[in-house]
């Protein structure tokens, strides 16, 4: 009798041991998810804003160009009705 009741407090340590180790899991687990939910969301914010940079990149000299252009444009058409 006394040899079943150790046994079942030996069970009972284990249990307890167990459930501690598993809910420090848990929580290491969650901080883990939610640092690499928040590492995913500053990635993909730093993605956007260099994908913005190249666009102003690309559309920024091309805007100027277009603006000579059409300052070219109306320079010479101003020139056409002065003449006329």
């Amino acid at each position: 009798m006394e040899k079943l009741l150790k046994l079942r407090a030996d069970v009972e340590i284990i249990k307890k041991d167990f459930n501690e180790k598993e809910n420090k899991q848990l929580s290491h687990y969650d901080k883990l998810v939610k640092f690499l939910e928040e590492k995913n969301e500053k990635l993909t914010q730093d993605v956007q804003t260099k994908m913005n940079k190249k666009k102003m990149i690309i559309y920024f000299p091309t805007i100027i160009i277009l603006k000579k252009e059409i300052n070219n444009a109306n320079h010479n058409s101003n020139k056409t009705f002065a003449n006329r």
